[in-house]
């Protein structure tokens, strides 16, 4: 007052009755006015109550600080893309260090990022990238090879989120990177395992499948879907228990369907049982399930198999018929009953064949 100053926009904090706890923040600004001798004849004060707003600042200074907690703990790197400057900024420190670069080298332009850092190869997903935050959409990118400035060679993934203009079209993109190496190396072995696996199990003449613990039919090696004459996208996806080989029938589906559920309470089966093969023939397998676990003890798949087992049942058939038909000529049968053994036989061997 006694410089004839104007006091602006003082923050004060107090309380009143009526203040949250905590008490409230006022903004105070005060502006003197003369008298005709040039003294200080009044004041005129204005006072806004600001504890909501410093609340919300609060309260985003510590969502940002948690976000920069959060984002140092996951090893991300926060990028700022300035669209119509075309300047690509690092936001943290991480930023800098995944691509191997430093402050003092400044912002990267599209061109420069593509011709300098992204491998030629991968040049694509970053376009499609590009074209999915100026469409406006939240991207994740897959993930593609960079060559950092110290000559090191890395896999990276980034996700973007546009930040539109009065117009419609991105100003900015804020997004994380992410260094996924170890990620897509192990993807890589366990891609390379599973194609192992899937050459072991089309080299076998049994046939074996791999169910979720629902019983949804996930990977069936090449014998049965070739014996049935089947695509694989016919039975692949689908639940084992209406495949077409255990659709048929009705006493068939719910014997297979049955074993299922034993297996997702942990009990194997095993059992003679007939599929439909091409054609509508029908054949006879020793078919078994059991569960497979992980090493908590937690079922992860069930694994069916069959055995094709048409000639150990005709062999069985022509023995137990040979035996029958010497026991009738021991006991002095007359022919016809020898006879209606034989074609009984028969029946049965062509009823196995065709069902």
């Amino acid at each position: 007052m006694e410089t004839r100053h104007p006091m602006i926009e003082e923050e004060v904090h107090g309380s009143t009755a009526g203040s949250p706890a905590g008490g409230s923040t006022w903004l105070h600004s005060y502006y003197p006015f003369l008298s005709a001798d040039g003294s200080v004849a009044g004041l005129h004060g204005v006072v806004q109550d600001i504890t909501a707003r410093k609340a919300t600042e609060q309260a985003w200074l510590e969502s940002a600080e948690r976000l920069q907690i959060a984002t140092s703990a996951a090893e991300l790197g926060v990028f700022f893309w300035d669209v119509p400057n075309d300047r690509l900024y690092g936001e943290n420190q991480r930023a800098f260090e995944l691509f191997g670069r430093t402050r003092s080298q400044g912002p990267l332009s599209r061109e420069e990022f593509l011709a300098n850092v992204i491998h030629p190869d991968d040049a694509e997903i970053v376009d499609s990238f590009v074209k999915g935050v100026m469409a406006g959409k939240r991207v994740k990118s897959e993930a593609c090879r960079i060559r950092r400035a110290d000559g090191a060679a890395r896999w990276i993934q980034f996700h973007g989120t546009p930040d539109p203009g009065p117009d419609g079209l991105p100003v900015s993109v804020i997004g994380v990177v992410a260094d996924v190496t170890d990620q897509v190396g192990e993807q890589k072995v366990l891609l390379d395992q599973r194609r192992h696996f899937s050459t072991l199990l089309n080299s076998a003449n049994a046939f074996i499948g791999v169910l979720s613990p629902e019983g949804i039919l996930l990977e069936e090696n090449r014998a049965p879907l070739e014996a049935a004459g089947i695509p694989p996208d016919e039975v692949i996806g689908k639940y084992l228990p209406d495949t077409s080989w255990w659709s048929w029938s009705t006493e068939v589906r719910s014997q297979i369907e049955a074993a299922i559920r034993k297996a997702q309470s942990g009990e194997s089966s095993r059992f003679d049982v007939k599929a439909r093969m091409q054609d509508g023939q029908l054949m006879t397998f020793d078919w078994a399930i059991s569960p497979l676990r992980d090493e908590h003890g937690v079922i992860q798949y069930l694994i069916p198999s069959a055995v094709p087992i048409e000639d150990r049942k005709r062999i069985e058939l022509l023995l137990a018929t040979q035996k029958e038909v010497l026991e009738l000529a021991t006991q002095d049968a007359p022919l016809k009953e020898i006879l209606r053994v034989i074609a009984r036989a028969a029946h049965q061997q062509s009823g196995e064949n065709s069902g």
